[in-house]
């Protein structure tokens, strides 16, 4: 929610969190309405975009969902949890002409914006090897300890690796 603020021409309308309290005091804007429900939000406001910002196993329904009901939809990492769901929302996407994006921020961070530009103009030699390292505490922060749950989140290389592997493949 905060980031969106930086995003020159962008007008937050609307927000969801089934912790309807908590968005409330995240949002401390009278604009802005709060949702507890997706759909009741998206009976009452009119949107171009939706950000799906969930727990990971969340994410197939509710992009599949969106983007059938008729919005392009940025859905946070991992876009599924596997394959076979992944090819699901692609085919809703496809199916219905709305843009679908994962939300893959380590490609948008300014060391690895840096990083990027250096293999890409070649001006120390050409890469040979690249070592990334995932380090993180156990995120014990989460709604219903989400992340914990191997089932619910993918575990450590679909919830963070996940961001490494995306970016090797990007570059």
């Amino acid at each position: 929610f905060g980031n969106y603020a930086n995003v020159e021409g962008a007008e937050i309308v609307a927000v969801c969190d089934v912790r309807k309290e908590l968005a409330k005091e995240k949002v401390n804007n009278k604009n802005i309405k709060v949702y507890a429900t997706l759909s009741r939000m998206l009976k009452n406001e009119q949107l171009d975009m939706i950000d799906i910002c969930t727990p990971s196993y969340m994410h197939k329904d509710m992009a599949i969902k969106l983007l059938k009901a008729g919005y392009h939809v940025l859905c946070e990492k991992p876009m599924t949890l596997n394959a076979k769901d992944a090819k699901k929302v692609l085919e809703a996407s496809k199916a219905t002409n709305k843009k679908f994006m994962v939300a893959h921020v380590v490609r948008f961070m300014a060391p690895y914006m840096y990083l990027r530009s250096v293999i890409e103009s070649g001006e120390l030699g050409k890469l040979l090897r690249l070592d990334m390292k995932r380090i993180s505490s156990i995120p014990t922060w989460s709604w219903e300890d989400w992340m914990r749950d191997e089932k619910r989140s993918g575990g450590v290389i679909t919830d963070l690796s996940i961001h490494d592997i995306d970016y090797v493949q990007s570059i």
